[in-house]
């Protein structure tokens, strides 16, 4: 799966670190991160080279046996538990493989799960002594019925047991555990070529860090072929209120991925502010290799209720400020109506006065 990559997604306590390497970089990896590394033993059917990926030619039916030798970098035993799952795409753009088939982010598009194909015993704990090397091997079942384009999943491999802790500037507790993914792809047809489709499907509010009181809307963007594409998808987003040309919140984001048949909630975020219930506009344009083009306007509204329900989880105080202004435009208001209504009745009063005075003076 092209060159070597390093991805890290942290959570408030929970640190995930996913190394999608190859064997020759692993070990450089290992000795501060995972601290094992994983080469796949290439089966006959394996394609379009060996990079530290598998990359199989499959037939309908048939059984697969993936294996990998395992080999522990560190002077103590360890517990490796591994398993293979699908492939999905991670809200920051990423592909990850960390998700077992019954967590995975459901898709309408998707018909096959490669984490479904493993045959039991689909997760293993293997034990590996000091400096030594072990296997771990996996049968897979191909669907019966053939299937278009890229199926990708991946062997996940972690460690049992093993946390450390680290503590931010803020005090937050983030809780360290390392793993290690080895891509597997798997297709009928080695030379197709497939591209991405995408499509935009709902744009909602959201809570997108309670950490930092972040919120912003959520876009979700969807895959629907059965191909994937990393590191060469361009994503520009502008949000505007409706009827206006002017951009007040936007996100761009070079070299994203697509994992085949997924979607994900593409953020926009509010830039530390309070969401402000309306009807806005986004304008979404992206490209892979300014080639294939894909472009989406769409109009959607933060109402009343989501606006005031999710500030207030994010920590928002309540603005008052246009309810003081306009009690005090009400009440100048009022003051100017009470003055200007006593104002003509004493004026009336005065005129009255006067025209009964000049009558008197007549009369006489």
């Amino acid at each position: 799966m092209n060159r070597l990559r390093l991805k890290f997604s942290i959570g408030l306590f929970f640190l995930l670190s996913i190394l999608t390497i190859g064997f020759n970089t692993c070990i450089a990896h290992a000795a501060t991160g995972a601290g094992f590394s994983m080469m796949p033993q290439y089966p006959s059917n394996q394609v379009k080279g060996k990079d530290g990926s598998f990359f199989l030619q499959v037939k309908p039916g048939q059984t697969q046996k993936i294996t990998v030798v395992v080999v522990n970098q560190e002077n103590k035993n360890r517990t490796i538990r591994f398993g293979i799952n699908t492939a999905y795409t991670t809200d920051n753009g990423s592909i990850a493989y960390d998700l077992a088939d019954k967590y995975l982010p459901k898709d309408s598009s998707r018909k096959f799960l490669v984490g479904s194909f493993v045959q039991d015993p689909q997760v293993q704990d293997v034990k590996i002594g000091p400096k030594k090397a072990g296997t771990v091997s996996f049968t897979m079942k191909m669907p019966t019925t053939a299937f278009k384009g890229y199926l990708l999943g991946g062997i996940y491999a972690m460690p049992v047991g093993e946390t450390s802790n680290t503590v931010t500037q803020k005090g937050t507790v983030l809780r360290n555990q390392y793993a290690y993914t080895l891509p597997i792809t798997l297709t009928m047809d080695p030379t197709a070529e497939l591209s991405l489709n995408l499509r935009l499907n709902t744009i909602r509010p959201k809570i997108l860090s309670p950490v930092d009181r972040s919120v912003g809307i959520a876009v979700n963007v969807q895959n629907t072929n059965p191909t994937y594409i990393q590191n060469k998808l361009y994503i520009s987003a502008k949000v505007t209120r409706k009827g206006s040309n002017k951009v007040i919140h936007s996100k761009t984001v070079d070299n994203s991925d697509f994992a085949p048949n997924s979607n994900y909630d593409f953020s926009i975020s509010w830039g530390g502010q309070p969401l402000e219930p309306g009807k806005y506009h986004l304008s979404w344009k992206s490209n892979i290799g300014g080639l294939q083009n894909w472009n989406f306007e769409r109009d959607f509204t933060i109402s009343n209720a989501d606006a005031q329900s999710l500030n207030n989880q994010a920590g928002f105080k309540p603005n008052y400020v246009w309810l003081w202004i306009l009690l005090g435009v009400l009440a100048l208001a009022l003051i100017i109506i009470v003055t200007y209504y006593f104002g003509r009745k004493r004026n009336q009063k005065h005129a009255q006065a006067n025209t009964n005075s000049v009558s008197s003076q007549r009369k006489r």
